[in-house]
Order: C-alpha cells, then sequence, then structure tokens
C-alpha cells in the first residue's frame, strides 16, 4: 500500500508538530522528484553527503533521492567542520545539503586547515533551514565556487523557493524565485494580498507535494491556512 511520511517541525515558530503527509499520487511523485532534482541537483552516478538528521524533511529528501541515485552516500553522525571536509576530499563527494550554521563553523577553520583538503569535486550544495547571512554566503561562494543554491520552504509545504550562485550574486540576500509549480501569495495584516515590494507574511503551496495534516492536532491546520495556502509565520 502507499505510504506516506510524517516528520515533525524543528518549533521555529512555536511548539514541535508532527505533520503527517497523506500518500503521494503517481502524478506527485513524478512531479516530486523533479523538484528535488531541481533543488538539489540529483543526477545518477552523484557522490552524497548527508549533513543531518533524516528525521529533518531537508536532509531526509535529500537522502531518499541519493540513495536511489548516487553510486555513494556518506552519513556524519554529529557535524564536525574538518570531518567533514576530510570526507568531501577522501570520498571525492560531490553533492550536499547544509544550513548555514555549518557554513559559519566551516568559515572559522583557519586557512593551513582549509588548505589541507581538496574540496573540488564539489558540483551542487543546497542549503536552507534558517536565513543565511550575506556575508556568510559570499565567504562560502569564494572559498568553493559557483556552486552554492539557497532554498525556503518547510516541513509544511516542502521547499518552493529557490536560487543558484548566479542569482544569488546579482541579488545579494535573495532566497530566489518560486520553484515549478510553487503558487506564491504575500498578505498583510488585514487579510489582502500586497504587491511586489510590500511586506506581509508568506503563504505558499507546491503541487509536488501531497495534503498534510498535523498529528494529533488536526484543529491546528486552519490557523496556518489562507485560500488553500499555507504559512509558516514568516514575513
Amino acid at each position: 500500500a502507499p505510504r506516506g511520511t510524517m516528520i515533525y517541525t524543528s518549533g521555529t515558530t512555536g511548539h514541535p508538530k508532527g505533520v503527517r503527509r497523506a500518500p503521494m499520487t503517481p502524478e506527485q511523485v513524478g512531479k516530486n522528484a523533479a523538484l528535488l532534482r531541481e533543488i538539489y541537483g540529483i543526477e545518477d552516478g552523484m557522490r552524497a553527503f548527508v549533513c543531518g538528521p533524516l528525521y529533518h524533511a531537508s536532509p531526509g529528501a535529500f537522502a531518499r533521492q541519493a540513495f536511489q541515485h548516487a553510486d555513494l552516500t556518506v552519513l556524519q553522525q554529529s557535524f564536525d567542520p574538518e570531518d567533514l571536509l576530510r570526507v568531501i576530499a577522501e570520498h571525492r563527494i560531490t553533492h550536499l545539503t547544509m544550513v548555514p550554521t555549518m557554513f559559519v563553523r566551516l568559515l572559522r577553520l583557519s586557512d593551513s586547515v582549509r588548505r589541507n583538503y581538496d574540496v573540488s569535486s564539489i558540483r551542487w550544495v543546497t542549503h536552507t533551514g534558517a536565513p543565511c547571512p550575506p556575508d556568510v554566503q559570499r565567504g562560502m561562494i569564494d572559498w568553493w565556487g559557483p556552486v552554492i543554491h539557497e532554498t525556503y520552504g518547510a516541513t509544511e509545504t516542502g521547499a518552493a523557493v529557490g536560487c543558484n550562485t548566479e542569482e544569488w550574486l546579482a541579488h545579494p540576500g535573495t532566497v530566489g524565485r518560486p520553484m515549478t509549480g510553487t503558487e506564491l501569495r504575500i498578505y498583510d495584516e488585514a487579510g489582502h494580498e500586497v504587491a511586489p515590494g510590500g511586506i506581509g507574511e508568506i503563504y505558499l503551496r507546491t503541487e509536488a507535494y501531497s495534503d498534510f495534516t498535523y498529528h494529533g492536532r488536526p484543529d491546528q491546520r486552519a490557523q496556518v491556512e489562507r485560500a488553500g495556502l499555507v504559512t509558516c509565520g514568516d514575513v
């Protein structure tokens, strides 16, 4: 029988909640695989490093794709910046998914430590999960090259917005444009949709994901929904 998922949010905007997702239809499975290729650069023969717990949405989604397509998938029990560089160099890692805090810790390593490890194999790095300070993003681009991809989304919505290095350098601080199949609107406090450049709460929906409920708290779904789109409280 088809199976859904249940992934717990980190509780960024409240208490952690179990996001219970219905099984995907065959059409959604295809759209989801295409979206994840767009986000994580998934390709056959990749050599993947999963930096993060599999019970979180982004590393879990990346790992499921890596298990299907990668020649090698490496898991790290807990994050260590120099060990990350060692694994990249030793296993010629090509694809990673990370969070900005990991970038901060990597950039704190001395130049002498950095020079010990060859990271030229890296082709695609996706980061998400928190805002990334522009100086941190620029520092990673200067070091690892134009391989950094930023995404915005949530456990409830899936990854929905993204940009590559070239787009980010043209618009420093951006998280990009809506991904294929994403509907996104910004609403003000009065519930009116705001024009480009306006400030309001982000609501979105991505057709590549099946519907969800909050485990044990089905009534809370209505609190985050407007016109079929979902918010996580971000402005």
